[in-house]
């Protein structure tokens, strides 16, 4: 079941990589720079978490122990 959802998770966040690519090209013919770069930012949000998804979730748990204190 792990493999299912690791390989599940590559794939739909390729698409999303693939959508933001294409939604940043468009930003840039209309030269609206503040939209490219904001997905620009969630693309490699994005390649992060999907790339790197061990190294994501060790992040996110260390920035919610800074926020919340270490209940998780």
């Amino acid at each position: 079941m792990g493999e299912f959802t690791d390989w599940l998770l590559v794939i739909l966040g390729n698409i999303f990589i693939v959508v933001l690519a294409v939604r940043m090209i468009g930003s840039w013919m209309k030269r609206e720079y503040g939209d490219m770069l904001t997905n620009a930012v969630l693309g490699l949000i994005v390649a992060y978490i999907v790339y790197d998804s061990d190294g994501a979730v060790g992040l996110m748990k260390r920035i919610a122990g800074m926020i919340f204190g270490n209940l998780f």
